[in-house]
């Protein structure tokens, strides 16, 4: 579901790009979810006093999500807008390797390399654009 999610939302992103800014379809895009968060935590009654002793870096973090999605809803009027679509779809990739790297998670080898290679693709997708 959550891919299906991620791949609706980019849709319905480019759609919305062709006839408006990318920023203002972007930060509505953002408005809109995080309001719907909202609701969705006061509707359960989740208390979210706790979130109060972190918000600079929650809102570090979303800052960074908002400025992430400017720059593939941007992507979508570049030549190949599919290379910014493969490259947003590794944000796991990126949370594991910082999650190993800030929090002393286990990375083993084989994930090491797992990783390396999708970066190598990345890359060689990069390369091949400019040929």
């Amino acid at each position: 579901m959550a891919a299906a999610g991620f791949a609706i939302s980019f849709a319905m992103l480019h759609s919305a790009a062709q006839s408006a800014a990318d920023i203002h379809v972007a930060l509505i895009a953002r408005f809109a979810g995080f309001f719907g968060l909202l609701v969705w935590v006061m509707a359960r009654g989740i208390d979210i006093k706790p979130a109060f002793a972190i918000w600079p870096t929650l809102l570090f973090m979303g800052v960074l999500d908002v400025g992430g999605m400017i720059a593939v809803t941007m992507a979508g009027s570049y030549t190949r807008p599919g290379f910014a679509a493969v490259t947003s779809s590794c944000f796991g990739l990126v949370t594991i390797l910082l999650a190993w790297r800030l929090l002393g998670e286990k990375l083993t080898r084989a994930q090491g390399f797992g990783a390396v290679m999708v970066f190598a693709g990345i890359a060689t997708l990069g390369l091949a654009a400019v040929r």
